[in-house]
């Protein structure tokens, strides 16, 4: 039972932190909004509030700093996903994973307010910022390039491909 509770508590974590976001009210959503860095989070008072009774950490740092430009909650929706259907340009993606921390997440969250704040699974990106680090950026840029859309059209082309074979 206690397993069963504690594996969904983590899988919803993150959207009581969206929703204690929208209840900062926009004071406080502008000054996450307004930082310039990663850093510069945990200087700010609306971080504190936005945590709650929650200890300060480097992910809910970056979940903060990402924040503002989240967008809606979009369940299963992947940022990468997210970030293709906001059109962002390929080689934008390539600049966030060749980059070391925390300039990676400033252009991240440029990317974010390019695509116009898409919206996505708050979960996912949540437990993608948790666990930073390249495998991550791989993650986020497959999921960029592999969209749902291709896979059909894959299939279906190599489909075509074993006919003409045989």
């Amino acid at each position: 039972m206690t397993a069963q509770n504690n594996q969904a508590e983590k899988m919803d974590f993150f959207i009581p932190l969206v929703d204690a976001y929208q209840r900062l009210g926009t004071g406080g959503q502008a000054d996450l909004r307004r930082v310039k860095n990663l850093d510069a989070v945990a200087d700010l008072p609306a971080y504190y509030r936005w945590l709650g009774n929650r200890k300060p950490s480097l992910a809910l740092q970056r979940f903060a700093f990402l924040l503002p430009y989240l967008g809606r909650h979009i369940p299963g929706l992947a940022p990468g996903r997210a970030l293709r259907k906001g059109r962002i340009n390929e080689m934008r993606m390539f600049q966030v994973l060749r980059s070391h921390s925390p300039r990676d997440l400033e252009q991240l969250r440029r990317l974010f307010q390019q695509a116009g704040s898409p919206g996505m699974d708050a979960n996912k990106l949540g437990r993608s910022l948790h666990f930073w680090g390249r495998s991550a950026k791989q993650d986020l840029l497959r999921d960029f390039l592999v969209t749902e859309i291709d896979v059909p059209s894959n299939a279906s082309e190599a489909a075509d491909l074993s006919d003409d074979q045989g």
